[in-house]
């Protein structure tokens, strides 16, 4: 067997080392959007051009009033584009920086950004379920339905039973998606199988 690893598996390997648990067995790593092309959300970029449109159209025609007026339009016009850069580029970049790894104990999601690098990750013996969605070809995302306690911070949401506060917590925020990866099927076995080993 050829122990020569590419240099993105190397840099791969040196940033899961730094998160893994002693003994801890790793069985599989990817990154999002691998050979499927990443595409906006349609309504997202619809809603980023119609934005920047606006605020280009609007300080077009503010620009014939005397005075500078128009300027008025430059917060918007710089929502526009970080709105439309966000949608297209800026998450391409993002998805370019996110590593993910199943091991027999865990799931991890780990993204590098400018402050960087952080890592969530998901105990599969307390996952309550995996939701395989977008399948296109081999490719495809997995949903990670968190089944642990969540603390409730001053100002969330709550109901009122009798005496105590229960918390309000919207499914978006307990789970996690592993975005567009390749081998999705085998994968989303590899996990169900470790939820019910653990």
């Amino acid at each position: 067997m050829n122990d020569y690893m590419t240099n993105d598996r190397y840099q791969e390997m040196t940033i899961l080392r730094t998160f893994l648990h002693e003994g801890e067995e790793l069985r599989w790593t990817g990154r999002p959007y691998a050979s499927v092309p990443y595409r906006p959300a349609p309504t997202f970029l619809l809603s980023a051009l119609f934005v920047l449109g606006f605020s280009v159209f609007w300080m077009a025609m503010a620009a014939q009033a005397p005075g500078p007026f128009f300027l008025f339009g430059t917060p918007f016009l710089l929502m526009g584009v970080y709105l439309v850069y966000n949608a297209t580029v800026g998450t391409k970049r993002a998805l370019k920086r996110t590593l993910y790894a199943v091991t027999d104990r865990r799931v991890l999601i780990i993204r590098e950004n400018r402050r960087g690098t952080e890592c969530s990750d998901y105990v599969l013996s307390r996952l309550c379920g995996v939701d395989v969605m977008n399948l296109r070809g081999n490719a495809g995302s997995i949903r990670l339905r968190d089944g642990r306690a969540h603390i409730v911070e001053e100002g969330h949401a709550y109901i009122r039973v009798g005496n105590r506060r229960h918390a309000v917590v919207s499914e978006a925020s307990v789970r996690d998606v592993l975005l567009m990866i390749d081998n999705v099927e085998s994968v989303y076995r590899m996990i169900s199988e470790g939820m019910r080993g653990n």
